[in-house]
Order: C-alpha cells, then structure tokens, then sequence
C-alpha cells in the first residue's frame, strides 16, 4: 500500500482541510440565515437586497475555493491558479458590496465580522503565495 502522507507536505493537509471545512460551514451559515433570518436588523435588509450577481459571485468563489482545496489536496498545479482567482473573486466581491451594497455597515453590526472578513483575504493572500512556491520547486504536478 502506497502511504499518500509521504507525498503531501503538512501545510497541503490543513489548507485543503481548512477550506473543506469552511465550504461545508458557509453553507450551513447561509442555511440559517436563509431559514432562520439575519442575526441584524441591517444584515436582514442586506440579504433581502441580494440580486442574482450577488450569489453568482458569493456562489462562484466557493465552488473555485473549494476547487481549489481539491486540486491542492491532489496536488495538481491548478491549485495555484484556483486559489489566485478566488483571490481576485474575493477582492471584487468586496469592492463590489462595500461600494454599492453597504456591506461594511452590515458588517460592523455583526460582531467579529469584518476582523473575519479581513482574515479571510489574508488567508487567501498566504495560500496564493504557498502554492505558488509549491509550484516553483515542483511539488505540484
């Protein structure tokens, strides 16, 4: 029998855990909220105003994260390139709430919120950065 641990360095076990796991959470969030209402009077209004844009790109970033968590996992180069265009999803994602969604305001009004938010992008900043070694010295095929 083949021992796949030999062949995946630790970090490539928590990150494609880690992102596995946040999938199978955002959905269950979005449940709640979806089922049960927004914990905030301003997140309810937020959600209400959500057009099909919005959960295409909310939608369209976690079906690439989690992509993304396979191909590492798989340790397949695409994995980098994934993680970058979440990334970029993220980034315009924000923008695009923050600017004409008022998605700060939604944000602030619920606790630990925007420090998750923040977090999150850095998160995907350091994951871009690691796979993007793992492909320079070959570990990814």
């Amino acid at each position: 029998m083949h021992d796949i641990t030999n062949k995946r360095p630790g970090w490539v076990w928590v990150i494609s855990l880690f992102y596995v796991v946040s999938a199978v959470w955002t959905c269950i969030a979005w449940y709640m909220v979806a089922s049960r209402g927004a914990p905030t009077p301003q997140a309810k209004a937020y959600f209400q105003s959500m057009t099909v844009l919005d959960y295409g790109l909310m939608i369209g970033q976690a079906l690439i994260t989690l992509s993304a968590a396979v191909a590492l996992f798989l340790l397949r180069k695409a994995a980098y390139r994934l993680f970058c265009a979440a990334l970029v999803i993220a980034l315009i994602s924000i923008a695009w709430h923050t600017l004409a969604r008022g998605w700060v305001n939604v944000m602030q009004s619920i606790r630990g919120a925007v420090f998750g938010a923040l977090m999150g992008i850095a998160l995907l900043f350091a994951v871009c950065f690691y796979t993007g070694r793992l492909r320079e010295q070959g570990k990814l095929r």
